[in-house]
């Protein structure tokens, strides 16, 4: 009750500032007056005015239906109908100076009337659904009556010589460039900018002649995709205390990506997961896991069967939550690309090191020191040349 307390008198007061013009009211108001009878005065006068509000709904609430509807349709015709005659020309004050009139003054009132008649036979049909009860099947009569009128409307004004863009002449000429001239401007930016930095193009070239540069982009095919789900096989080279560690935490990881809140080791989904990955080989994936879950290649969790420990008509449920997120649209992203492999990137990061100059805690770092959770450690690859 007070969420929707709280919302629907957050809502209100919103649109009272903002539609009542309140601010303007209030700012002349506090020039001359203290703050707060003012304060109290706006509070206990929205205060009224909702109560009204909620009074007069109720009352509504109680009519019937099919008179509530009657009134709303009939209301919405009127208003339609007033802005349907009501002039398009405003009406010349006697201190300006008259203007001859034009043919396209002269034709504003057969453009609005044409617009405004369409717009109403649409919302006719939007309200009767005449493919309900005409025997037309699933002809597409409204988007056809649709179509019509902003069809209709556009000859109109194309017949009279009146412009139908919007686009100023500026961004019209700037569309117009040619590539080429866009593609000289931004390479004199790029060209720019690097030479701020005192990098030149010849420098950049033989970087990239010597090193293998790759972009990696997960969850986007822009550069080089990377499968961090591709696959869920422990790390190479890990002893079994490193395999359980893996194992606890990439099943909280997979458990919040299934969107369950519980994912704390105690519960029995992360046992059940982290047991099933802890036995994963080389071709285990999330698909592999989901048959997993279904049917595990284990017939004993602990010391309690598995039916008794998670049944499996709730190992089920948690494969179909785990099979929706397969199935959601863009999630193949992230099983395409080059793997993630953590035991290669290891391999290759201490090989890199050890031609690094590496610094711990602003101090050179000799080859036997450790390093712990709360060292800042700062790593200078070779240069050579310059």
């Amino acid at each position: 009750m007070l969420p929707i307390f709280f919302a629907t008198y957050g809502t209100v007061f919103i649109a009272e500032i903002v539609g009542d013009k309140l601010l303007y009211t209030t700012g002349v108001l506090a020039t001359r007056y203290r703050t707060a009878p003012i304060l109290f005065g706006m509070a206990v006068a929205f205060m009224a005015k909702m109560g009204a509000a909620v009074l007069v709904g109720k009352a509504i609430s109680t009519l019937p239906p099919l008179l509530v509807a009657a009134i709303t349709t009939l209301n919405f015709f009127g208003i339609a109908y007033v802005l349907w005659r009501k002039p398009d020309q405003r009406e010349v004050k006697e201190s300006a100076p008259a203007k001859a009139p034009s043919a396209f003054r002269a034709s504003a009132g057969r453009r609005q009337s044409f617009a405004y008649g369409g717009l109403i036979v649409f919302t006719i049909l939007l309200y009767f659904r005449p493919n309900e009860w005409l025997p037309i099947g699933t002809f597409p009569l409204v988007k056809i009556v649709a179509l019509s009128s902003l069809a209709g409307l556009f000859i109109v004004q194309i017949s009279e010589g009146r412009q139908y863009t919007v686009a100023r002449l500026d961004v019209l000429g700037a569309q117009a460039r040619s590539r080429d001239q866009v593609a000289a401007r931004e390479a004199a930016a790029w060209t720019a900018g690097l030479a701020e930095w005192d990098q030149t193009g010849d420098r950049i070239s033989r970087l990239h002649a010597a090193a293998d540069i790759r972009l990696y982009t997960p969850g986007s095919r822009a550069a080089t995709p990377l499968a961090l789900l591709g696959s869920l096989r422990p790390p190479d080279g890990a002893d079994e205390e490193d395999v359980a560690t893996w194992s606890s935490s990439s099943a909280s990881s997979l458990l919040a990506l299934a969107g369950i809140e519980e994912t704390g080791p105690q519960t029995r989904e992360h046992t059940l997961v982290a047991t099933i990955l802890s036995g994963a080989g080389a071709h285990a994936d999330l698909p592999w896991l989901v048959q997993q879950i279904q049917r595990p290649s284990f017939e004993r969790v602990g010391v309690l069967d598995l039916e008794t420990f998670f049944g499996a008509k709730d190992r089920q449920a948690l494969a179909l939550r785990f099979n929706n997120v397969l199935a959601s649209p863009g999630f193949n992203i992230w099983l395409s690309g080059d793997p993630l492999d953590i035991g290669a990137l290891r391999k290759t990061f201490a090989a890199l090191v050890q031609s690094c100059r590496v610094w711990r805690n602003g101090e050179p770092a000799l080859d036997g020191d450790r390093v712990g959770p709360d060292d800042e450690v700062a790593i200078l690859p070779p240069v050579s040349g310059g």
